[in-house]
């Protein structure tokens, strides 16, 4: 082979590199950037006021109750940085944190293993366990 064809060959393959990771740096900047909005929005929201919504709103969002015998709507991770810091948290086994505590950032379709008590699910529980006619 021709040195000159051998080198013109190496050009271009540094060449395709180059143009690849310049997209792909790119990209990952204007994703930095998207998500520093994103992160920047949610510390916008005022939490007290969204968890007040009824359950179904709250569950269109992607909060998930964690099963039938509980008050407990799971977060959807992407409204973690919405989340004060010092907000009462409680984990799946019902134990309360605190958010700025350590907390398992696990997740299992698309929740955290942590969630907040909603008071239409401890009234629906109360009202299920209560005998008829009461």
């Amino acid at each position: 082979m021709n040195k000159t064809v051998a080198v013109n060959e190496e050009y271009f393959r540094v060449v395709h590199i180059m143009k690849c990771a310049t997209s792909v740096l790119l990209l990952e900047k204007e994703q930095e950037k998207k998500i520093s909005e994103i992160k920047e929005a949610l510390k916008k929201i005022d939490w007290n006021k969204l968890i007040e919504n009824p359950v179904h709103f709250l569950r269109s969002l992607g909060f998930t109750r964690w099963d039938d015998d509980t008050d407990i709507l799971l977060l959807p991770v992407w409204i973690w940085d919405a989340v004060p810091e010092g907000t009462a948290l409680y984990s799946i086994s019902g134990n309360e944190y605190k958010k700025g505590d350590i907390i398992n950032f696990d997740t299992r379709f698309g929740v955290i293993a942590y969630g907040i008590r909603h008071p239409e699910l401890a009234l629906h529980k109360i009202k299920e366990n209560q005998p008829c006619g009461k």
